[in-house]
């Protein structure tokens, strides 16, 4: 299992909350993220590694 770190973003770009887990690969952590981040624009992160940036799918402002 590998340590990944989830940051939700505002709409200013700011972290707003962030939240680790553990998850054996890339692709199972972004599962958990999508469940997770409901459609809220995040940043997800693996040690120094950038994995993912997907925006706010709301459109407008972002969730809090």
């Amino acid at each position: 299992m590998v340590g990944y770190r989830l940051y939700f973003i505002d709409a200013e770009d700011h972290i707003q909350n962030a939240m680790e887990f553990e998850a054996a690969s890339d692709e199972e952590a972004l599962l958990h993220v999508e469940v997770k981040r409901d459609g809220r624009a995040v940043e997800l992160w693996c040690g120094a590694r950038v994995v993912a940036k997907l925006p706010n799918q709301h459109g407008g402002q972002a969730e809090p």
